[in-house]
């Protein structure tokens, strides 16, 4: 029996998953892996404020809550390398047969052949020293195959494959994927999931042009800290990136 989707709270149409289950924690202890999940999130929240745009009944929107007390903050990343893993083995699950390329762009959007499949928003509490409860976000593009917010050109399983899937079946996939990544988290195998993240890390080790503040720098980005910054390797040395510091160039 999964302890992840095993309490399950079903919503037809929400603004946000996230905040839903954020303003439920304020009044209530909610179960461990308690998922909430919508047909329709219609204010669905990226990173940095963005916009996760869904088509009703097309796709997986979900929030999971978590209560991961036994990772201190200062490694709290390796909660969201734990997570875009979970949604990489769905992928690689789903796509198997089409040899496409699936990578993690950090810090936490999985794309397939260069296209965005899938995000996830982690919003965490914190009580002195110890996390009080973590809400993860996961937006996957599942059947819908129209995009119209989105200039980049997203991707779905539809899409990639010309099939239709079955969410449910979906849902379930993903559920086992983040118990198996949680549990490895919770056994404190941080080397190993810190080396499949850096395995599936776009643009990993790649000499590429990377655009920070008003400069565009040439470098490599060589690995990820634990407080989720990422290091890019330049003719100025080592350098710390937070996500808002720099952007992707194509």
């Amino acid at each position: 029996m999964l302890f992840i989707g095993n309490e399950v709270i079903e919503l037809k149409e929400i603004d946000s998953t996230n905040d839903y289950a954020l303003k439920a924690l304020e009044s209530s202890e909610i179960p461990e892996g308690t998922v909430i999940m919508a047909d329709y999130q219609f204010k669905g929240k990226g990173q940095q404020g963005g916009f996760w745009e869904s088509e009703p009944f097309k796709n997986l929107t979900l929030s999971l809550v978590l209560y991961p007390k036994f990772l201190p903050l200062d490694k709290q990343f390796y909660l969201n390398m734990a997570v875009s893993l979970a949604i990489y083995d769905l992928c690689a699950n789903i796509s198997e047969a089409t040899r496409a390329e699936i990578k993690i762009k950090w810090p936490n959007d999985i794309l397939i052949n260069n296209k965005k499949i899938a995000g996830t928003l982690i919003e965490n509490s914190i009580a002195g020293n110890i996390f009080k409860h973590s809400v993860i976000g996961i937006g996957v593009n599942v059947n819908q195959t129209k995009f119209n917010h989105h200039s980049d050109g997203p991707i779905s399983f539809k899409l990639l494959t010309n099939r239709e899937y079955d969410l449910g079946k979906c849902r379930t996939t993903l559920f086992e994927a983040l118990e198996k990544r949680y549990f490895q988290l919770r056994n404190n195998n941080l080397e190993e999931i810190y080396n499949e993240y850096l395995e599936h890390l776009y643009l990993f080790g790649e000499k590429k042009n990377f655009s920070i503040g008003e400069q565009i720098i040439t470098g490599k980005i060589t690995g990820v800290t634990q407080a989720g910054n990422l290091e890019l390797s330049s003719s100025d040395g080592l350098i710390e990136l937070k996500s808002k510091d720099i952007k992707f160039l194509d």
